[in-house]
């Protein structure tokens, strides 16, 4: 008696979490306190909610321009007009986290390297989600910080119904950027710099490139640009799979799902920044907060982190801390901080990581016009690296990248990188 009791109480549990198990695996999605996890591989364009007549009844992005709406207005309006024409053609994609400040009904979807430290160091603030850091500004978080500390907020999900229940009850902001600018961002960033280099480095490596060395396979650390875009196009088949740094936004988060009330760009990311911040009525946290004091803020913080590497074993075993400096060096270059040669500075010098930083921010670019110095700078070494890169390569690219050029109003071919 007492082991058919049993048997039948074993039989139940195990119907239950076959269920269970069910759920989860269709839905994509597992429970937590703090997120809905969606499965890397799910296309959420196929789901249920985003094909059916429900979804439609949401605002679309189309709408008029009138002769009393503001430069602003105007520009924005044009940008969701052009995303409500493409996404007409669009059948793939997926969007991941959104954070929303509820008190204003604001909801940001995240892509990382759109300026996304910027906003999630704003979220973080308004939700007050620093853990225990008292902070009187946005921007008294370090990088480290911003992207380090646990979330202690909802990171929301349009594959959950209840997130989307709020998600569309709230108005809805992301940034978007040129693929070229942010695929080589994300590069100098992650892999020319030791950040990735043990996992995704070494990964890149065995994939695209022949008889490559014991040094090579073990760090990961002389992955070319080349062999990095390359990389990517062999990945396409499943986007989703991508690392966030490099994956088209299409796959990221998609405004044909997410349907932003407001696209900023990084292009024009101070003023759209602006511009999203008195919408709700929060323009006052940039209220002192200029080029200057965003650019040493910035540069501040990177060092920090990236300073923070020169003493690990990877570097050392792997490149040296002399020519892991130089490297964040060039790594300011081509982001346009530092002027082109000034690396001369660190020659036949060995500096401390204090004395490293004191270099960096004293031989920045100087006077009223060093923001458009910077511009100028960070563009024509973008265009330097990629006219190193085959045209087959560029090609995969632009073809990976098609939605993203097409929804955002960015050039497939530029004329100083294609000639």
């Amino acid at each position: 008696m007492g082991f058919k009791f049993y048997y039948k109480y074993l039989s139940v549990c195990l119907i239950g979490l076959s269920v269970i198990l069910l759920i989860t695996k269709r839905t994509g999605y597992v429970h937590s306190t703090n997120e809905a996890v969606l499965e890397s591989e799910v296309d959420i364009h196929n789901h249920t909610f985003f094909r059916n007549s429900a979804y439609k009844q949401f605002p679309s992005h189309r709408g008029n321009i009138s002769s009393t709406t503001t430069f602003e207005e105007s520009e924005q309006q044009r940008r969701l007009n052009r995303i409500g024409d493409v996404c007409k053609r669009m059948s793939r994609g997926n969007t991941e986290n959104i954070l929303i400040h509820k008190p204003k009904k604001m909801s940001y979807c995240v892509v990382p390297k759109n300026g996304c430290t910027y906003w999630i160091r704003v979220m973080r603030y308004l939700n007050n989600d620093t853990e225990s850091k008292v902070i009187h500004s946005p921007f008294e978080m370090t990088r480290s910080e911003t992207h380090g500390f646990r979330y202690n907020q909802t990171m929301y999900r349009l594959q959950n119904k209840k997130h989307r229940e709020i998600i569309f009850n709230t108005t809805r902001f992301m940034v978007s950027r040129n693929p070229y600018s942010r695929l080589l961002s994300g590069y100098m960033d992650k892999l020319f710099l030791p950040l990735y280099w043990g996992f995704q480095g070494t990964k890149i490596i065995k994939t695209v490139r022949s008889n490559p060395s014991d040094g090579s396979l073990k760090c990961g650390h002389d992955l070319s640009f080349q062999e990095f875009l390359d990389y990517l196009i062999t990945a396409k088949a499943n986007p989703t799979r991508i690392d966030g740094h490099f994956r088209p936004i299409q796959f990221y988060c998609s405004p044909c799902l997410f349907k932003p009330h407001i696209l900023a760009k990084q292009e024009t990311f101070k003023k759209d920044s602006e511009y999203i911040l008195q919408k709700f009525d929060l323009a006052y946290l940039v209220k002192n907060y200029d080029h200057k004091s965003h650019v040493n803020d910035e540069l501040r913080s990177l060092l920090d982190e990236y300073i923070g590497w020169s003493n690990s074993k990877i570097v050392k075993e792997c490149l040296g801390r002399e020519q892991y400096l130089l490297r964040i060096w060039k790594t300011f270059q081509i982001n346009g901080y530092l002027p082109l040669g000034s690396e001369i500075v660190l020659k036949n010098r060995v500096v401390s990581g204090k004395e490293f930083k004191k270099l960096v921010i004293s031989s920045l670019h100087h006077g009223d016009d060093s923001k458009e110095k910077m511009k100028k700078q960070r563009h024509e070494m973008m265009v330097k690296m990629y006219r190193n890169v085959s045209k087959q390569t560029l090609d995969g690219i632009i073809d990976m990248f098609q939605f993203d050029f097409e929804l955002f109003g960015y050039e497939k071919r530029p004329s100083d990188i294609f000639t």
